[in-house]
């Protein structure tokens, strides 16, 4: 197996190239796959829509075998797609993995639900109190990815009932693109949080992902799922509102049956659960998911603190 770092930097300087030939979708740093399983082969990972047989390729078409010396695993894989969506339970005090919800429209007709992925806190500046709440920027701000007006700033655990249930307000901060996407809310203090997530633990810590561990997630869509990370180093890109927003340097999670309480690994709503390893520790906030629900694609929880400028609240 290559030097990790020597392969990432060969995916990068190629990457460019790469996401000009007609049909690839994304490339990255992770484990080749052999006839649907992975082996602990680290290689430049090519995702296409369709796989064809090399004699049906135009030349433009064809990715090398190798990017200075290192393999590559031509893979394939559906669109990434967002995951917000409009259902769920109340909890006091907040406990991470269950719904938020905004809403958009005349009279909030339209409904748009996440899930909590952890509360943390400003590294610097103002006290804004240990309860922001975290999440993805497109569950705070559907009006990133869709074109619709939103009726105001409340955020809402689990849904709005006649106004009641809001939780906070969103804040002015986020980050849709590049390294993540994130942003975070104010809650009121009134409803509690702590950084429990539901059925699977008290969130010790957090540290970046590593290539072949197991981890975990809980969302208000498919619950409690389980997963294997596969690429520490994803290229891809989504389209939001007509337009294609691009990130890099992503986790990429391949679906694990055992433990898990979906036959999916994520699905619209989950959009905002923190991937956690073994240790409980956050790796990762998830943002999407391809069509087969198998594969999910999240922001490395370091970029996400980085961006934000936050950290862990207390527990």
């Amino acid at each position: 197996m290559g030097n990790l770092e020597e392969i990432t930097n060969a995916k990068r300087g190629a990457q460019q190239t790469l996401l000009s030939k007609p049909g690839v979708l994304g490339v990255g740093v992770g484990l080749r796959e052999v006839n649907g399983h992975l082996t602990d082969e680290v290689v430049i990972r090519i995702y296409v829509r369709h796989k064809k047989p090399l004699d049906q390729l135009d030349a433009n078409e064809v990715v090398p075998p190798d990017i200075d010396g290192h393999k590559t695993d031509v893979i394939e894989r559906s669109p990434d797609k967002f995951l917000s969506e409009p259902g769920n339970f109340r909890e006091r005090p907040m406990a991470c993995g269950l719904q938020i919800a905004r809403y958009a429209g005349f009279m909030g007709v339209q409904g748009f639900a996440g899930t909590i992925g952890c509360f943390v806190t400003l590294r610097s500046g103002p006290p804004q109190g240990d309860n922001l709440l975290l999440t993805c920027a497109h569950v705070l701000r559907p009006d990133l990815v869709y074109d619709v007006t939103m009726s105001d700033d409340k955020l809402y655990q689990n849904e709005s009932i006649l106004g009641v249930n809001c939780v906070g307000v969103i804040s002015g901060k986020y980050q849709f693109g590049g390294l993540a996407d994130a942003s975070f809310a104010y809650t009121d203090s009134d409803d509690g949080a702590n950084n429990y997530v539901w059925k699977i633990g008290d969130i010790t810590g957090s540290t970046q992902a590593k290539l072949g561990e197991r981890v975990a997630k809980f969302g208000r869509t498919t619950g409690r799922t389980y997963g294997i990370v596969t690429d520490i180093d994803k290229t891809t890109s989504v389209m939001a509102r007509g337009k294609s927003v691009d990130f890099h340097n992503q986790i990429e999670i391949t679906y694990s049956q055992n433990g898990s309480e979906s036959n999916k690994f994520a699905d619209e709503g989950d959009s905002g659960s923190t991937i956690l390893n073994g240790q409980c520790q956050v790796v990762g906030l998830l943002w999407a998911v391809e069509e087969s629900r198998q594969y999910g694609t999240a922001s490395h929880i370091s970029n996400v603190f980085d961006a934000l400028d936050v950290k862990l609240a207390a527990s």
